[in-house]
């Protein structure tokens, strides 16, 4: 696919801006396993995102929800290969995403988007697991900021791309 220089800049911006929303991902996933491994090693570790008894990351991330989502030990069993630390899954996540955000193939962009969905829900659910435990973890709400701009980026990435196809077919 043959792009414009205009698009080639729009699209390489766009590309940019998810490829660092990704990076954040993993900076910030990369932080709740830390705390979730300090917090478990150390029960008098206090994370800097640990304001209060009720706005408290080690809490949550250290809850039954912040591995395997809270129910894949129930599906597969504790010891399963599946049941991860969510934190470790949103590292590997993020790292996805990161490298699929170089390609402008429309499949792989529609796989970046697939995906980008999943992590919305994903962030719905883990939102009402916050009401549940009555707790706030920003480092939470961060993750599902990014979820949503990832989200945003993508579906304009497609967007653009399809704009520029639609002009060079007319």
């Amino acid at each position: 696919m043959q792009m414009s220089n205009h698009g080639r800049l729009q699209e390489k911006r766009i590309s940019n801006h998810l490829l660092l929303i990704n990076v954040i991902g993993i900076i910030l996933s990369a932080y709740a396993y830390h705390v979730s491994i300090s917090k478990n090693a150390s029960p008098d570790y206090r994370a800097l995102c640990d304001i209060s008894e009720s706005m408290s990351c080690s809490k949550v991330l250290t809850s039954s929800y912040s591995t395997g989502f809270g129910f894949v030990s129930s599906l597969f069993g504790e010891s399963s290969f599946l049941n991860q630390r969510n934190s470790f899954l949103g590292m590997i996540f993020y790292l996805l995403l990161f490298l699929l955000s170089f390609s402008d193939n429309p499949i792989i962009c529609k796989l970046h988007f697939a995906f980008s969905i999943i992590a919305n829900i994903s962030s719905i659910y883990l939102a009402c697991v916050l009401i549940i435990l009555r707790d706030l973890c920003f480092v939470c709400i961060l993750t599902y900021v990014v979820n949503a701009i990832n989200y945003l980026l993508i579906c304009k990435k497609i967007n653009y791309l399809k704009d520029i196809t639609n002009e060079k077919i007319e």
